[in-house]
């Protein structure tokens, strides 16, 4: 007689015991309703065209949405700049700063721009890069 798993009660045959076709199909289902509960993933990079705005498309709304330039980084500053250039969205949680719209999920993938902010009477500029031309991009999507 077999045994069964502990978490998920899967067939555990002894040497002795017969193979039957129907407990492999119960355990391939069981599998199949386990792995169904679990969020597909998806990885992938561009590469900035320096457009004001692009979608990128990937075929759905994503849940939540990583971006980051190509060495990793999502944000830096220097005594005069700082730059947005990735975060982390949700469908109705863009990434926002100083009241632009920077990086956003939409219904087929997501929304990068290139846009410079002077700040009138300093010497502060806000660059937000998240489609600055010729860098490459890494993202990971939860479907």
């Amino acid at each position: 007689m077999a045994n069964y798993t502990e978490h998920y009660q899967l067939h555990q045959w002894e040497p002795e015991d017969p193979f039957l076709r129907t407990d492999f199909n119960e355990d391939l289902e069981k599998i199949d309703h386990i792995l169904s509960g679990f969020p597909e993933i998806i990885v992938g990079t561009y590469v900035g065209d320096g457009s004001h705005n692009r979608t990128i498309d990937l075929g759905f709304m994503p849940r939540l949405l990583y971006v980051c330039n190509e060495i990793g980084t999502t944000f830096s500053s220097t005594n005069y700049s700082l730059d947005y250039h990735g975060g982390l969205v949700f469908p109705d949680l863009p990434a926002v700063a100083n009241d632009v719209i920077y990086l956003c999920a939409t219904e087929s993938g997501f929304q990068v721009i290139y846009q410079e902010d002077q700040v009138y009477g300093t010497n502060q500029t806000y660059y937000y890069t998240t489609n600055l031309k010729s860098v490459r991009f890494r993202y990971f999507a939860v479907k």
